[in-house]
């Protein structure tokens, strides 16, 4: 590398780095992973018990009544599941 890179930033970081590390794909594109070194603060403990009955109808139900309704993402994209499967049933194995 005798330029420098051009960086695209995912995220901030107000901490110091404490470790880089620079990869290069086979594309020829390099990624710079950088270790931040970040505090933990502690929870505080809360001796409250919940029960959580995970269903079909209801994705969960927990024991002080709250309900979590279940999206049925597979019944929206059942035809399309189907389709891809009945083409991949005709494909040779290993051919892409």
């Amino acid at each position: 590398m005798k330029q420098p890179l051009k960086i695209k930033w995912s995220r901030s970081f107000t901490r110091t780095p404490s470790s880089l590390t620079v990869s290069k794909t086979k594309s020829g594109k390099y990624f710079v992973l950088i270790l931040v070194k970040e505090s933990i603060n502690q929870l505080p403990v809360v001796n409250k018990t919940i029960g959580v009955d995970v269903g079909i109808k209801d994705l969960a139900i927990c024991s002080d009544g709250i309900k979590f309704n279940n999206p049925r993402t597979t019944n929206k994209y059942a035809k399309k599941l189907a389709k891809a499967s009945r083409q991949l049933a005709k494909k040779k194995k290993g051919s892409n």
